[in-house]
């Protein structure tokens, strides 16, 4: 498991939390990381970490393409 400055999973963990050392969250970075949580439980792997995702946009495989029982509503709303 690896942490961001002590404060969550890099998989689950927003972007604004990347170097950041006075641990600022508000309820979007919650929203960021129950939306990691259900790409991950939908999926059946972890979502590919903000940095990753922000340094090669596209890298995230959209759920569909990973779990074809998901429906398109779902998709969209995670």
């Amino acid at each position: 498991v690896t942490v961001v400055q002590g404060r969550g999973t890099v998989a689950y963990t927003p972007l604004e939390q990347y170097g950041s050392d006075n641990g600022t969250t508000d309820t979007r970075s919650d929203i960021y990381s129950f939306g990691a949580t259900l790409y991950h439980l939908l999926a059946g792997e972890p979502p590919v970490d903000a940095k990753e995702r922000f340094l090669r946009p596209g890298c995230l495989a959209p759920l569909r393409q990973i779990n074809a029982d998901v429906s398109p509503r779902v998709e969209r709303t995670v």
